[in-house]
């Protein structure tokens, strides 16, 4: 019986870009932190380095993906939202008047 094949994160990476999901390397190294811990299920190590199976992390990355609303509105200019100037710069909030000035009589 042959083993399951084993990939590394950045070739994971390119089999899930080729599979339709645009991801990149830095997002999976990101999502596969420790302290993240969102990335796909390790399924071996070699040595330090965490090796992943391919069908498993479609199925993870199919489990990530938000299907799309059914009631989408229309888009164009009767439906945009509208635009919000920014605010002026040089306008600002008058400064508060602290304590007594120290050293004036």
């Amino acid at each position: 019986m042959l083993p399951r094949k084993r990939m590394t994160r950045k070739q994971l990476a390119s089999h899930l870009r080729e599979h339709g999901f645009p991801i990149g390397n830095s997002t999976l190294d990101k999502l596969c932190m420790p302290t993240v811990n969102e990335g796909p299920p390790v399924a071996g190590w070699w040595g330090r380095r965490p090796l992943y199976d391919p069908d498993e992390a479609i199925a993870w990355a199919e489990a990530r993906t938000r299907q799309a609303s059914m009631a989408k509105s229309p888009v164009g200019p009767a439906h945009s939202t509208p635009r919000v100037e920014p605010r002026d710069p040089i306008r600002r909030a008058p400064r508060k008047a602290e304590g007594p000035v120290r050293g004036v009589r």
